[in-house]
């Protein structure tokens, strides 16, 4: 029977790909003095901390993404192209394409380029980064966190502290190590074993044996050094191993390599072996006391058997070693499927081997040497009617053996189905082969077979778990007479309740080494039984016919259980999978999957109730979090995936798309103290465009980029104060207007401050702030009332050129009343002067540069150098009838080291010079717009 449990564990276990040639990842593993911070990076370092987050993301079926980080860390240190195409396309395979069981969480986009670059590009180097950050992503904050709250953890804390105490940990990888260490020492011991007796036999005395004695001792010298050298280049690559010996490390390449040579040698012993077994003992001669084989028996104190049985014994030490070495290997073990697909291929070695020495030694007239210690009760030569497992062998002629302990036939050698067989003493000079022994507590006989009555009564069918067998045979009737007294005896039956009775209890190994301990009825497995495989798997359920069928239970070598109605040897409908760790899966089960509506009760108490497709969340669900928190919406692989809403127990809300358990695409974010966030999102983070609205009122609605503005938007503080230009990284940073109701700035802006050239522009009062119509209005009626003013002047200084005789007192008291006219009424600085625009170069938010225009109202324009907001060297002034002043300042303060000038419109051609060395004063009218030498101008203003 095959083994249905491969295609199971294939459902529930992952496997990870592997190269023969795979470079050695760097690793750590910790000292009893070191302090250890479990981080992710330190986890996938250490063999120990790796081991345990490996079987955690087994059980919650996403290795996929661990198995792709290791794949990828081997494939860039490969360093031809040949090995990157070789490797790079299982990668491909196993990992990325949709087809595939261990697809990892990637989108569309990097696969796409995946793709792109291996058809331009071909494998390069680089091929799988974009993807490899992604996955780590995924791990550093999806699994890893879990991880961390899991049992599993607890259990490598615990591994830990026996570290740090000197002890050794319990770490799942002990039992590897143990079946590594163990076919080391074999190998070693055995190369040994073999070297001796070579020796043992190279020493050869003509005159102490025959030339027959000398000959075999010659061959066996030499199939034995053959052995040994195998086994020493085994040996020796194995040491290899262990010098570098981890976790990871791979053992199938060892035996694979030697795998060719190996076979060849030891079929060759086993025909050898075959040959002279039978004459073992007169091998042992008597009269040549110092014979080899006597030599080697007194110096080994050892039948000479088993010196000469010793490859053998080996060989099935080394086969049980190997199913311990896979039993003791993880599924998700970069060498478990070549450990695997070897072990079966040995096993299927050995077992050929075996038939092989049955077939060259185990001839009926040869008095079988394999019965020699078990009593014959019956023998006979027959013909078989009808073989259903193998019908070549329909007509041969055939020997029927019944011992004590089991029921026994062989075929005739040369399968001619002519020979006769009525004849017993004619018949008895065949050559018959053994080709089943079948144990007697599982043999059933039944005569007059429906199908088969046209034969007559001497036909009768031998049934046995695999075996269905119709036979004729001269005296039939002794025959069932005697099987049936036998069989009864063996099973503590009445012979008459041996036909009656269909139904044994007994215990059955099949040729894939598995065992089944439980109810048959006629030769089949049925009724309630139990399998154990040789992984170390466990099948309990009912049988029907050899199929298993009804409620039943599979539990696996990891712990893991399957509980499900088994329809046609396969579980099928409503099923349960219960894992080690108290995860608990539910839900219908079909082609090795659970697939459709399921429920999952995590080990941690989170729930899901939802869509599954192929063991994992896809499609719609509910999952509601261990700490309250609750998302329902559509899954992917596990992942929250698609359309979604998400409640947190603080009471944030969002709603929106998802992609591989991360908000991306468009969504809305309510968060716990009110705010909102409503727009595009990538990786968790707000980006592209987005409206933010907080509850004190402020608003921004432009782009931003993972989670900061950035780009073009603009901020609203409140109703009278904005921001509307460039961000980088949530600061203001390119060009930009700032209105806060006094303040006007546009320009450019950097680190959140005006920074270059810009416009300030302040307005500090409701009644400063005036409208440019009503200003100009006010300076045409100014300059119309200056205008009469100057013609009236004009039209007097005509009348004063023809009346030259008039009296000069009166023109002078003229002149005295216009300059009257002309003067200006006192003017109010706290009201009149004040900042109202300053254009030019600005540095975190100072003025700061040449060239700095202030406007102050209609009254001054300053142009002037200045440095952090302070007026600092030149500095021009004009008032606003035209006077202009030239200074040197420091920082605001007058420097009066350096002298003053300043410009009167209507006396062009005087210029005066003013410093307190000498007391020259300004002409009349021009003093009160002298700056006092150590007041600060902006102070002033």
């Amino acid at each position: 029977m095959t083994n249905p449990l491969a295609k199971i564990e294939d459902s529930l276990q992952t496997t990870k790909i592997q190269t023969s040639q795979e470079p050695k990842i760097q690793e750590k593993e910790i000292t009893p003095t070191e302090t250890v911070n479990l981080t992710l990076g330190f986890v996938l370092e250490d063999k120990l901390c790796r081991a345990y987050f490996q079987q955690y993301l087994r059980e919650q079926f996403s290795y996929e993404n661990m198995g792709f980080y290791y794949a990828v860390q081997k494939y860039r240190h490969l360093e031809t192209d040949e090995m990157r195409n070789s490797f790079g396309k299982k990668m491909f395979d196993t990992y990325i394409s949709t087809e595939s069981m261990q697809e990892i969480n990637i989108n569309s986009e990097m696969k796409k380029k995946i793709n792109q670059t291996i058809e331009n590009e071909g494998y390069t180097k680089t091929l799988f980064d974009e993807s490899m950050d992604h996955i780590m992503g995924i791990l550093e904050t999806h699994s890893f966190p879990r991880f961390k709250q899991s049992q599993h953890y607890e259990l490598l804390l615990k591994d830990l502290e026996l570290i740090q105490t000197g002890k050794t940990p319990h770490g799942p990888e002990t039992q590897r190590d143990q079946a590594f260490n163990s076919i080391y020492t074999m190998k070693q011991q055995l190369s040994s074993k073999l070297n001796d007796y070579a020796q043992e036999f190279e020493t050869l005395d003509p005159n102490e044996n025959s030339q027959q004695e000398n000959t075999v001792m010659k061959e066996i010298r030499r199939i034995y050094v053959q052995i040994r050298d195998v086994e020493m280049a085994i040996a020796k690559d194995l040491q290899k191993k262990q010098t570098q010996w981890n976790y990871e490390q791979i053992l199938s390449d060892v035996f694979k390599n030697a795998s060719q040579q190996y076979y060849k040698i030891y079929s060759q012993y086993f025909k050898i072996f075959t040959q002279i077994e039978p004459n073992i003992e007169s091998l042992v001669d008597q009269k040549h006391p110092n014979n080899a084989f006597k030599r080697i028996t007194k110096k080994y104190l050892c039948d000479i058997k088993c010196v000469l049985s010793l490859p053998i014994d080996e060989l099935m030490k080394f086969e049980n070693l190997l199913f311990k070495l896979v039993e003791s290997t993880s599924e998700d073990h970069p060498d478990i499927h070549e450990l695997k697909q070897f072990t079966q291929e040995f096993h299927e070695f050995v077992l050929f081997s075996a038939q092989e020495r049955v077939l060259q030694s185990k001839i009926v007239e040869s008095n079988l040497y394999l019965f020699k210690n078990r009593k014959l009760l019956k023998e006979g030569i027959g013909k078989i009617i009808k073989y259903a497992q193998d019908p070549s062998l329909n007509g041969v002629s055939f020997q029927l053996l019944l011992f004590e302990d089991c029921l026994c036939w062989a075929v005739s050698e040369t399968r001619d189905q002519s020979t006769p067989t009525e004849d017993q003493e004619t018949a008895k000079k065949i050559k018959f082969i053994v080709d089943e022994i079948l144990p007697i507590n599982l043999v059933w006989i039944k005569q007059g077979i429906e199908s088969l009555k046209f034969l007559g009564e001497s036909v009768f069918q031998i049934t046995s778990p695999g075996i269905e067998l119709a036979v004729s045979i001269p005296g039939t009737s002794e025959w069932i007479t005697e099987i049936a007294a036998v069989v009864a005896k063996s099973c503590g039956l009445d012979s008459r309740d041996v036909f009656s009775s269909p139904e044994r209890k007994g215990t059955f190994y099949q040729p894939d080494r598995s065992r089944y301990i439980g109810t048959l009825k006629d030769g089949k497995f049925h009724g309630d039984a139990k399998i154990i495989y040789p992984n170390g798997s466990v099948f309990e359920g009912n049988f029907v016919e050899n199929i298993k069928s009804g409620p039943a239970k599979l539990t696996f070598p990891t712990g893991d259980i399957l509980t499900a109605n088994w329809e046609n040897d396969f579980p099928s409908g409503l099923a349960k999978i219960t894992y080690k760790s108290g995860t608990v899966i539910s839900g219908n089960y079909s082609d090795g999957f659970i697939s459709g509506p399921g429920k999952i009760l995590f080990c941690d108490g989170s729930v899901y109730e939802g869509d599954f497709d192929k063991n994992k969340m896809n499609g719609k669900g509910t999952l509601i979090y261990s700490n309250g928190d609750k998302y329902q919406g559509e899954f992917k692989n596990n992942f929250r995936h698609g359309q979604g809403e998400f409640h947190e127990r603080d009471n944030q809300i969002y709603n929106g798309d998802w992609a591989y358990d991360k908000r991306e695409g468009n969504g809305k974010q309510i968060y716990s103290n009110g705010n909102v966030y409503d727009g595009g999102w990538r990786k968790d983070l707000p980006h592209g465009k987005g409206i933010y609205i907080s509850k004190t009122g402020s608003k921004y609605a432009g782009h931003w980029n993972l989670g900061q503005k950035s780009g073009f938007g603009r901020l609203d503080y409140s109703e009278t104060k904005y921001y509307e230009g460039e961000w980088v990284e949530n600061l203001k940073s390119g060009k930009g207007i700032l209105y806060n109701g006094t303040i006007h700035f546009n320009g450019e802006w950097d680190d959140d401050l005006p920074n270059g050239f810009g416009t300030l522009t302040i307005f500090p009062d409701s009644k400063q702030e005036k409208s440019k119509e009503n200003e100009k209005e006010n300076e045409n009626e100014n300059e119309n009332e200056n205008q009469n003013e100057n013609n009236q002047n004009e039209n007097q200084n005509e009348n004063q050129n023809q009346n030259q005789n008039e009296n000069q007192n009166e023109n002078n008291q003229n002149q005295k009343e216009n300059q009257n006219k002309n003067k200006k009424p006192p003017i109010d600085i706290s009201k009149d002067f004040y900042i109202q625009k300053v254009l030019g170069n600005f540095k975190n938010g100072f003025p700061d540069g040449d060239n700095i225009t202030i406007e102050i109202r209609n009254k001054l324009k300053i142009r002037a150098q200045m440095k952090m907001g302070k007026l600092n060297q030149n500095c021009t002034i004009t008032f606003w009838n035209g006077t202009q002043i030239e200074a040197y300042f420091k920082l605001d303060t007058l420097d009066i080291t350096k002298p003053i000038s300043f410009l009167i419109p209507r006396e062009l051609d005087k210029i005066f010079a003013i410093d307190q060395q000498n007391e020259t004063k300004a002409p009349p009218g021009i003093s009160f717009w002298l700056l006092p030498p150590k007041d600060p101008l902006l102070n002033l203003i």
